[in-house]
């Protein structure tokens, strides 16, 4: 029999054992041995007889067993998997002999071959990993040992457990298929789904394909792609057909190349490693993950390799995979194969039914761009010595890189298309001139992105290369083809928007005969390099493409002018910069290659859209709409992000970018400025040109240009001291005219200075309300490459993440269809019975100082880290204390997430439906929470009462889709409707906690009893005695003493009678006789008993440590209740000022325990216990008078699962009638037997009691 570990094996022979023991099943057996092969290694050099190992097996358990009945034996040998002896079967001398002596192996494999008791049974036990060491001839049944779960579930674990610890990696990459031209992403549940793009030669058309061959870039994340599969499939969440992952790797299949096996024996192999088992049927439906083609050196012959259909039948690895991959074997099986780009002709496209391209976040245009910046990015600082000029109407003029293919008037008059592009371009220059670093800028500034965006690829291409190739006859895709490859790269992007840059067109050696040549405008057409370049440059083949053709002055005559739209000029360093911008390349130039970590995006129409630094002036609809007439450029941006998002950054690139010239050329000067600079000058007064005349002074330079078209940009907004009066302050129109710095700034922000500069103003949120918004033409907004989500957990980690440690002393907890259940925090909105989704509000409960705000802050943690509830964005914490304040104020839902995340210097801009809202301190709440009278509001910016929101939030009218977790004390849970609760959660202390609180009360009372040595010599023991005078105050004592029983422990007294429990017991007994020595030994056997089984229901079956509740014992004098006879006092109280134990560690509900209490001296309570006229109380924590406490305590309307032990003297047990007393026991003097009274009794003889009073 072989299973998994821990599938019940060890349940299944027990099972087996009892049932044989118990004459149900195989009679025919005479003995059961059980032999385990870890303690079988132990004896692997003991040499003895069969009759011997058996004589030691049956004397252990003292049997005997007849010789006749050893052949009748069962042996029961577990742990294969674990054995260590060689069980050599074909060198082990044959032995028959029971009482031939042989090593313990010798003895197991002929007992195993039948040698030894061939009439016995043998079952053996073991693990998949162990079944190899008996051969198979030798077992006559193979079973298998399965749990509820089926193999196909352990697989999964073992696949969770392998790789499941990389669930939260980042996607880096994603999986996406080209169907009819357009890319569609394919989730792990489509991998094998079938669709348009399936070759045509596929001859099932059904929904599910067989091989997938996904190819991706080296590091673009296509093992991360096959992990996130693995672990989707082994959660169940997608491909249920399949049974089970094979993963394979052509690395280590190449070193099994010599090997000659089975697929059965490859596939038992990969089993046997994961200690799996998976069935014949179970493997038809196996998924392989055949990684790392490209690192394949088989030679993988689907031509020439012999076909094999039987997974019995040995082959080479090479041939095994080629039928595996062609279908012959395992045709049902899927096949997912992984390869780079250059391994992916190594399998003919016909064996392939779809083909699917892992993706990084950029596309293969950003791939490229990445490869290019790797060849030549580290030029990118190379000393500008020349530029790119055209002369137009007889005037130099420079050409940027992004205007190399623009057109211009210089264009050649045989130009047909005037359109704004131009297709060919021809760059002349002197050898040295500089040429190759100004296409090395090229490509370094469409890999960066800043230019040339129309462009998807660069494909450089060398004539000296080219020349090489004169001979060759290929098509153009081939040829461009042959250059990804060589870049480890696939372009599935349209290759119309190529841009060729050929260089060296004066070492050209190709006759390029533009006149003669054929024309080809079919990409897949064949031809000579010659025919292929004429037909590219002529515009036959790929019309829409750009061509940057580089020569020096002799070469430029190879191409007839008319199929040159553009000539352009490599020149020495011709002119100069700007000095400013020269000036601001040195102070902030070195950031240029500083990583990425922000982006600036503005949310228009509530969708969020990135913007350039090109564009940060320009217009779009989030426009502020009282401002009419706004060109196309706008005066006034505010960015808001928050700290440490990299504003600073952004302002950076955006320096660099103007003054490399790449954006804003309207702008003639940048002018920074900081506002915590600026309120140390709050009390100068000065112009605005005086202002300027100081920035530019620093700079060390004279600034003449028009200042109308200076940008400034104003950082630290947060931190401006200045008043900012924009009501009251004077108007300002005049460069010149001095006037403090507030009166200054207001005027440039309003328009009345340089009323065509540009301002940037920067800012963290808790800063934005110092400028009024009808002076803000446009806001974005500064993101981190992590969401506003990911910044709020970091704030939320600063403010609680300390708690992290905090001891845990509760836990949350479910009582669904009765029975408690823990909620771990992931859970806590998960669905419930009776709901089609996940929950939208819980309610949570619990006694105060439980451990609410412990658990609150937990869920805080444990979302901020990412580790539960990931649909949930942000998280609204917010106090009914602190809402009680604002029931006079009218807002909107929105205006009140506004001022949290304010307080936060948090901006959220995400989804407001993800949010879940924390309300705590219900049972605090003085708002009236009207949810039948309140209006119905749906707008987030519909203003209303905070107790109108509130209603609405909790009835789904508001956010319909966020989540509400309250918190309350029991007293509070009358507010809310039980309608708008989707959930009821309950916080109650650890079991651990009640757990301690049980050790502390027995070290308690260890240290107040006297020592258990003074036990045996104390007076009492000898003289009296305890017994039971009648059960279940039935009648009255009359004189039943001859029906007395003795107690002889005194946890008895407790003892149930007829299945009646015995809840509350009262032992009388004359002052002095004994009660407190008695109820002290109760204790004490209470006190040192240990977990294993209940002190309080012994009677009862044992619990296991884990499952038994705590067990308490409360010692409660009632002369102490003397001091406490006129206060109202509620029973949790009464302990707590008895026992510091039970004010340290909270107990919220004493229903759920075992409890005891041991209410001493009744004869010594000074009042009455009036149990007619006692009102009903259930509450332990409802305040009382001590009568009415004590009355409900016996009566068992307080915790009436409790125990109750009461002693007094004779008279005073009259305090309490006769129909609250389960039992009523007594502390007596012993009755002693004169010597001579001792006499022989017949069993007709009445027994006489002979009692000695002693004076």
């Amino acid at each position: 029999m072989e299973g998994v570990p821990g599938v019940g094996k060890t349940f299944q022979t027990t099972m087996f054992m009892n049932d044989w023991a118990k004459g149900n099943s195989n009679k025919d057996i005479k003995a059961l041995v059980t032999l385990d092969f870890t303690e079988l290694n132990k004896k692997k050099d003991e040499v003895k007889s069969m009759e011997s190992l058996l004589d030691d097996f049956f004397n252990k358990k003292n049997v005997n067993v007849s010789k006749v009945d050893m052949k009748k034996i069962c042996f029961i040998l577990d742990g294969l998997e674990k054995c260590e002896l060689p069980l050599d079967f074909v060198n082990n001398k044959k032995v028959k002999d029971l009482k031939g002596k042989a090593s313990m192996d010798v003895l197991l494999t002929n007992l195993i071959k039948g040698n030894l008791l061939p009439e016995a049974h043998i079952w053996i036990i073991s693990q998949p990993k162990g079944v190899y060491k008996i051969p198979s001839k030798y077992i006559n049944k193979t079973v298998l040992c399965q749990g509820d779960a089926k193999e196909e579930e352990y697989l999964k674990k073992v696949i969770l457990e392998e790789v499941g610890q990389h669930e939260s990696d980042p996607q880096l990459s994603e999986i996406v298929m080209f169907e009819s031209g357009g890319k569609k992403p394919v989730s792990p549940k489509d991998l094998f789904t079938n669709n348009k793009s399936l070759n045509s030669g596929l001859s099932d058309k059904s929904k599910n394909v067989r091989t997938v061959l996904m190819k991706g870039v080296p590091g673009v994340g296509k093992t991360f792609q096959t992990k996130m599969f693995m672990i989707d499939w082994a959660k169940g969440n997608s491909n249920k057909d399949i049974k089970a992952l094979v993963t394979l790797d052509f690395t280590e299949l190449k070193t099994k190349k010599d090997e000659v096996k089975s697929m059965e024996s490859l596939l038992d192999d990969f089993f046997n490693k994961k200690n799996v088992i998976v069935s014949e049927d179970d493997k038809k439906k196996i998924c392989f993950i055949l990684d790392g083609l490209e690192k394949c050196k088989l030679p993988l012959d689907f031509g020439k390799n012999k076909e094999v259909k039987d997974l019995k039948e040995a082959a080479s690895m090479d041939v095994l995979l080629t039928n595996l991959i062609k279908g012959k074997l395992l045709p049902e099986a899927h096949i997912w194969i992984i390869s780079q780009p250059k391994g992916v002709d190594k399998i003919p496209s016909e064996c392939i039914n779809k083909t699917v391209l892992c993706q990084g976040d950029a596309e293969e245009e950003e791939y490229l761009k990445k490869v290019i910046l790797e060849e030549v990015g580290q030029h990118e600082s190379d000393p500008k010595l020349s530029e790119i000029v055209t002369f137009e109407s007889g005037e130099k003029k420079p050409v940027s890189l992004k205007d190399l293919f623009t057109n211009n008037k210089s264009l050649n008059s045989g130009l047909s298309d005037k359109s704004k592009n131009v297709r060919t371009v021809l760059m002349k220059g002197v050898p040295g001139v500089g040429k190759t670093f100004q296409t090395t800028m090229f490509m370094i500034d469409w890999a960066k992105g800043n230019s040339n965006k129309d462009i998807k690829a660069l494909v450089t291409l060398d004539f000296t290369e080219l020349k090489t190739k004169k001979d060759e006859v290929k098509s153009m895709e081939s040829l461009l083809d042959d250059f990804f490859n060589k870049k480890n790269l696939i372009y599935k992007d349209d290759k119309k928007k190529i841009c060729f840059i050929i260089d060296g067109l004066e070492k050209c050696e190709l006759p390029l005969d533009f006149v003669n040549n054929k024309k080809v405008k079919d990409l897949k057409g064949k031809a000579s390099m010659d025919v292929l370049l004429t037909n590219l440059i002529k515009g036959n083949l790929l019309p829409e493409a750009h061509i940057w053709i580089i020569s020096q002055p002799k070469g430029v005559y190879k191409i007839p002018s008319k199929y040159i739209n553009k000539t352009v000029l490599c020149q020495g360093d011709a002119t100069e910069e700007k000095y400013l911008k020269k000036v601001i390349l040195e102070e902030v130039g070195r950031h240029e290659s500083d990583p990425k970590l922000s982006e600036i995006v503005t949310f228009e129409t509530g969708e969020k859209k990135p913007v350039s630094p090109k564009d940060l002036f320009t217009d779009n609809k989030s426009l502020i709409s009282n401002l009419p007439g706004l060109s196309k450029n706008v005066r006034t941006v505010l960015m808001k992000g928050v700290p440490g998002v990299g504003k600073t950054f952004q302002t950076k690139m955006f320096k660099i970018d103007w003054a490399k010239g790449n954006s804003n050329k309207d702008i003639k000067a940048l002018v920074d400025l900081d506002f915590t600079e600026l309120k140390r000058k709050k009390d100068e007064v000065k112009s605005m040109e005086s202002l300027l005349d100081d920035f530019f002074n620093k700079k060390n330079f004279v600034y003449k240009d028009d200042k109308k078209k200076i940008c400034f940009i104003l950082d630290c907004l947060e931190k401006c001291k200045l008043p900012l009066d924009f009501v009251k302050n004077k108007e300002v129109k005049d460069l010149k005219e001095a006037a403090s710095m507030d009166v200054l700034l207001t005027n440039l922000i309003k328009g009345n200075l340089l009323p065509e500069a540009h301002i940037w103003i920067i800012s963290q949120p808790k800063g934005l309300d110092k400028i009024p918004s009808k002076y803000i033409n446009k806001t974005v907004l500064c993101q981190g490459d992590a969401t506003e989500e990911k910044y709020l957990k970091k704030v939320i980690l600063e403010e609680v993440g300390r708690h992290e440690s905090d001891p845990k002393l509760s836990e949350i907890v479910t009582f669904e269809s009765g029975e408690k259940k823990p909620v771990s925090l992931k859970s806590l909105f998960s669905y419930v019975p009776g709901m089609s989704k996940n929950v939208r509000t819980v309610l949570m409960k619990g006694v105060p100082g439980i451990g609410k705000t412990f658990q609150t802050k937990m869920f805080m943690i444990d979302w901020a880290k990412g580790n539960s509830n990931k649909d949930i964005k942000a998280l609204v914490t917010l106090d009914f204390t602190e809402l009680n304040k604002k029931k006079d104020e009218v807002k909107s839902m929105e205006s009140l997430l506004n001022d949290f995340f304010n307080k936060k210097n948090f901006v959220y801009k995400d989804d407001k439906k993800k949010i879940c809202f924390i309300l705590d301190g219900l049972e605090k709440c003085e708002l009236p929470l009207d949810f039948i009278k309140n209006n119905e509001v749906k707008d987030l910016k519909e203003a209303a009462s905070m107790d109108v929101l509130l209603t609405n939030l909790m009835k789904e009218n508001l956010l319909p889709d966020a989540r509400i977790w309250i918190i309350s004390q029991p007293k509070g849970l009358d507010k809310i409707p039980s309608e708008y609760i989707n959930k009821t959660v309950v916080c109650q202390e650890t079991s651990e906690q009640q757990k301690k609180l049980e050790s502390c009360l027995k070290n308690r009372f260890l240290k107040e009893i006297t020592d258990e040595k003074d036990e045996t010599s104390h007076p009492n023991q000898k003289t009296t005695e305890h017994v039971i005078r009648r059960e279940n105050g039935s009648e009255e004592e009359k004189s039943k003493q001859d029906n007395f029983r003795k107690v002889n422990q005194p946890s008895e007294i407790f003892k149930d009678v007829k299945e009646e429990k015995t809840r509350t017991v009262l032992t009388i007994g004359e002052a002095d006789i004994g009660k407190s020595f008695h109820m002290k030994k109760f204790i004490k056997e209470w006190a040192k008993k240990d977990d294993t089984w209940s002190f309080f229901t012994w009677i009862r079956r044992p619990f296991s440590s884990q499952s038994k509740p705590a067990e308490l014992l409360f010692l409660i004098d009632f002369s102490k209740l003397n001091l406490i006879k006129n206060k109202n006092i509620s029973l949790f109280e009464l302990l707590n000022r008895f026992f510091e134990e039970t004010k340290n560690i909270i107990i919220s509900d004493y229903s759920q325990l075992n409890t005891v209490f041991i209410l001493d001296g009744l004869n010594a309570y000074q009042h009455c216990l009036d149990f007619e006229n006692s009102k009903t109380l259930t509450d332990v924590r409802e305040p009382t008078s001590v009568n009415m406490l004590l009355t409900n305590l016996i009566r068992g309307n307080l915790l009436p699962e409790a125990q109750i032990w009461i002693t007094s003297q004779p008279p005073a047990a009259e305090k309490i009638p006769d129909g609250f007393i389960d039992r009523l026991t007594e502390i007596r003097g012993k009755i002693v037997f004169p010597e001579y009274a001792a006499c022989a009794f017949t069993s007709n003889t009445c027994f006489l009691h002979f009692v000695l009073a002693c004076p």
